[in-house]
């Protein structure tokens, strides 16, 4: 399985990093050089999580960190498995891993969140 950009994907990519890096001051001609492996090996990895989460009958997925286990949280989803992230605050609905204000949650987002500890207590009597 692979996954490659459009001709209109790649121009808008280009267009973005030009005008990015021009509003930061920093060269990003590259940035975006590397995107079809990292998107061909995320469906990879996450097409072998699912099969792994339904090979082992696996009824529930709960990490830490979403952010760096997108694969296995949408293989999860694949599975029609539950899927927890434990974290120590809230997250907000603006975060990109998780939702778009007024979209449907990534295929990688989690699908239910556990909070626990005194994170967000203790930080906003700081403020």
């Amino acid at each position: 399985m692979t996954l490659e950009a459009t001709a209109s994907d790649v121009s808008r990519a280009a267009e973005f990093a030009k005008r990015l890096g021009k509003g930061i001051g920093a060269d990003l001609t590259d940035l975006f050089s590397k995107a079809d492996g990292i998107a061909t090996n995320h469906l990879r990895t996450r097409d072998a999580w699912a099969r792994y989460f339904e090979a082992c009958r696996a009824q529930r997925l709960i990490a830490v960190g979403a952010y760096f286990r997108q694969a296995a949280f949408a293989g999860a989803r694949m599975a029609g498995i539950q899927s927890i992230e434990m974290q120590h605050g809230l997250v907000a609905r603006y975060q990109v891993n998780y939702s778009w204000p007024g979209a449907q949650p990534t295929e990688a987002a989690p699908t239910d969140m556990l909070f626990f500890g005194q994170h967000w207590i203790r930080s906003k009597k700081r403020h």
